[in-house]
C-alpha cells in the first residue's frame, strides 16, 4: 500500500514531504492509514478520499468536541476535508485490545474506557449529530435482513411480525437518556497512552459515525466485543458497576442495554455478510459465532424473550456463502 501521488502532493504542501509514511492496519472501511515519521517525531495520515466528505468532517467536528470536553481523541494538524485527507496525533501502536490480553484481569484498562462513558453522560449533547427514533434504528437492521437471512427463508410476513415486536421496544429505549454515543467504541479503536501504568489513560479513534442515542449502545459496544471475548464474570461485574453509577434504575437500563445488543449484534451480522459478499472482505466472518452468541444472550432477557424464537430462526437461516465470501 503506497501513497497515491496527489497525497504526496498535499503532504509537501503540509510540510511532511520529508517524513517516510508506513502503512497501518486500518479498520473494516475503505479508509487507509499511514504513520508518518520524521527526526523523532510521528503522525497518522488518514486517507478517506473514497467516502464522503461529510465523513471526515464529522471527525473533524466529533474530535473536537471530545477535546473540548476533556476526553483524548487525536489533534488534527492538517486537514482537506474535500479531499477526505488528515494528518492526525499519533497515540501510539498499543491499543485496549493488546493491552487486555496481555493481563490476566483486564478489567482495570475496561474500568478506564466504561470511566470515559460516564464522562460523555454529563457532556452536553452536540448539535451537529443525528439523533435516530425507534424507526430509524429498525432501519439500520436491512443489512441484516438483506445479507444475511437468506430470501427464501424470509416472508415479508415475517419480517412484519419481527418489526412489530421490536420497534416498541425500541421506542421504550429512545423515551430514556440520550448522550453522544461513538459507535464503534470497542477495545480495538481505544489506544493506551503514555506507559499503561495506572491510572490507565485511553485515546480514542473511529468516531466518525457517532449518533445521539441512549448510553447502553456504547456499552454494549465495549462489553459485546464481536473481535475478542470478556468472561462472563468480568462482564456482569462492569456492568454492574456502571449501572450503580448510573442515575438510572437498574431494570430501565438493562432494557436498554440488551435491547440495543439485539440491534447493534444484528446489525453488525449483516455488516459482515455485505463486507465478505460486496468487497472480498471475508476475514471479518470468522466473528460469526461469537456475535450469535450475543445475540442469543440478549434475546434471552425479560421483555425480549418472547423474540427469542424469531432471533433463532432467523439465525438459522442464514444465507450460504462460498470460499471467497460471496453468496452461492
Amino acid at each position: 500500500m503506497t501513497l497515491d501521488p496527489w497525497i504526496k502532493a498535499r503532504l509537501r504542501d503540509w510540510g511532511y514531504g520529508a517524513w517516510r509514511a508506513v502503512p497501518v492496519t486500518g479498520d473494516a472501511s475503505s479508509r487507509r492509514y499511514f504513520r508518518l515519521d520524521y527526526a523523532g517525531q510521528s503522525r497518522i495520515l488518514m486517507d478517506a478520499h473514497e467516502l464522503p466528505p461529510q465523513q471526515s468532517e464529522q471527525f473533524c467536528l466529533v474530535a473536537d468536541y471530545l477535546r473540548d470536553h476533556g476526553l483524548r481523541a487525536p489533534e488534527i494538524f492538517e486537514q482537506d476535508l474535500a479531499a477526505g485527507c488528515l494528518v492526525l496525533e499519533d497515540f501510539g501502536s498499543l491499543s485496549m485490545a493488546s493491552a487486555a490480553h496481555q493481563v490476566d484481569d483486564p478489567k482495570a484498562i475496561y474500568r478506564a474506557a466504561l470511566g470515559i462513558l460516564h464522562d460523555l453522560r454529563r457532556a452536553p449533547l452536540p448539535p451537529f449529530l443525528q439523533k435516530p427514533d425507534a424507526e430509524g434504528m429498525m432501519k439500520m437492521l436491512d443489512l441484516f435482513f438483506d445479507f444475511y437471512v437468506a430470501k427464501s427463508s424470509l416472508t415479508k410476513e415475517s419480517r412484519t411480525s419481527f418489526e412489530q415486536a421490536f420497534v416498541p421496544l425500541l421506542e421504550r429505549v429512545c423515551e430514556q437518556e440520550q448522550v453522544i454515543s461513538l459507535r464503534d467504541y470497542h477495545a480495538e479503536n481505544l489506544m493506551v497512552l503514555g506507559d499503561g501504568a495506572p491510572p490507565v489513560a485511553l485515546g480514542i479513534l473511529d468516531f466518525q459515525d457517532a449518533f445521539i442515542c441512549h448510553s447502553a449502545y456504547d456499552v454494549v459496544s465495549l462489553l459485546q466485543d464481536a473481535r475478542r471475548d470478556l468472561d462472563q464474570a468480568s462482564t456482569e461485574t462492569l456492568l454492574n458497576e456502571f449501572i450503580q453509577q448510573s442515575p438510572r434504575e437498574r431494570e430501565e437500563f438493562l432494557l436498554a442495554y440488551h435491547v440495543l445488543g439485539l440491534q447493534r449484534n444484528m446489525r453488525i451480522l449483516g455488516i459482515f455478510r455485505c463486507l465478505a459478499r460486496e468487497e472480498g472482505k471475508s476475514s471479518y466472518l470468522r466473528f460469526e459465532e461469537r456475535v450469535k452468541s450475543y445475540l442469543r444472550y440478549n434475546a434471552r432477557w425479560g421483555d425480549l424473550r418472547p423474540l427469542s424464537q424469531a432471533v433463532e430462526t432467523l439465525l438459522n437461516t442464514a444465507q450460504r456463502l462460498d470460499g471467497e465470501g460471496q453468496h452461492e
